[in-house]
């Protein structure tokens, strides 16, 4: 995402917005999962399950993020508050989502590979028929 910040010293210059947790690195392990990995079946109930199948906490993701963010430090521009030396050879150009973005999701899709995505299908599809059925009862 290309934003033009309020305190750019180089206001014609295009800054790239660094949020982690929306679209750098971090998103991208979210779209991994849904498009690569699990091609969006998932068991909502087990989401909201911390002893469920999914866990509590994703260790993948959160270290598929990690390495992602690690990777972009290199070529972050904040302004005055930290260039890193890949974007300081660049002549200032902040390249950090192009770098985390691949780098998070391969990454994750490489952490993954050990996932018995058929059983959790079966697990959401199971999920999808009992709720389906409840439905149909309630009408």
């Amino acid at each position: 995402m290309f934003l033009f910040h309020h305190g750019n010293p180089h206001p014609a210059k295009p800054v790239i917005s660094h949020c982690p947790v929306c679209g750098d690195d971090g998103g991208n392990s979210v779209l991994a999962d849904y498009y690569i990995v699990r091609r969006g079946h998932y068991a909502i109930a087990e989401i909201f399950n911390p002893h469920g199948m999914y866990g509590r906490w994703g260790w993948r993701g959160i270290l598929a993020y990690l390495i992602g963010f690690a990777a972009m430090v290199p070529f972050f521009d904040v302004g005055t508050l930290y260039e890193g030396p890949a974007a300081s050879a660049l002549g200032g150009a902040d390249i950090s989502f192009f770098v985390g973005l691949p780098v998070a999701a391969v990454l994750y899709y490489v952490f993954t590979r050990s996932v018995d995505v058929a059983a959790e299908t079966r697990v959401a599809e199971a999920e999808a028929a009992d709720l389906e059925e409840a439905a149909q009862r309630h009408q």
